[in-house]
C-alpha cells in the first residue's frame, strides 16, 4: 500500500519545520540539533546549491506537503523514509528531500531528520 505524508499527519509538521530551516539556510542548527545527518552543513548546502542551479528554494504550498511519499524503513520496520519534493521559484523543482522518521527511546513518538537532498 502506498502511503503519503498526509496519511501520517503527525509527521507533516516535523518535516515542514525542517524544510523551513533549510529555506532559511540553517544547516548548522539542523545538524547540531540532530535534525540532519549524516552529512555536514557544508555538504547539504553544496548539494542544494548545485541542484537548484541558481533557483531559489521557496515554501511548499499548503496541501502539497502531504503529497510526499512515505516508505517503511529500518531493519525492524519501525521507521519510515519520507520523500518530499522541494519547491524552487514557487514551482516543483524535481529536487527531493529524503527525511527519516525513527522511534526515539524512551519516547514512543517518531523523530524526523533530514537524510539527503537529491534529484532522482
Amino acid at each position: 500500500m502506498e502511503l503519503r505524508l498526509l496519511d501520517c499527519a503527525g509527521l507533516i509538521g516535523k518535516v515542514e519545520s525542517i524544510y523551513n530551516k533549510i529555506i532559511a539556510d540553517e544547516f548548522e542548527h539542523l545538524c547540531g540539533a540532530g535534525l540532519a545527518s549524516p552529512s555536514s552543513p557544508a555538504e547539504y548546502r553544496g548539494a542544494l546549491k548545485s541542484l537548484l542551479r541558481g533557483g531559489v528554494l521557496t515554501p511548499i504550498p499548503a496541501g502539497a506537503l502531504g503529497d510526499g511519499y512515505v516508505f517503511p524503513a529500518g531493519a525492524d520496520g519501525a521507521g519510515y523514509a519520507i520523500h518530499v519534493e522541494f519547491y524552487a521559484n514557487g514551482a516543483p523543482s524535481g529536487i527531493f528531500g529524503v527525511f527519516l522518521a525513527r522511534p526515539a527511546e524512551p519516547q514512543p513518538e517518531l523523530t524526523v531528520s533530514l537524510y539527503d537532498i537529491l534529484m532522482p
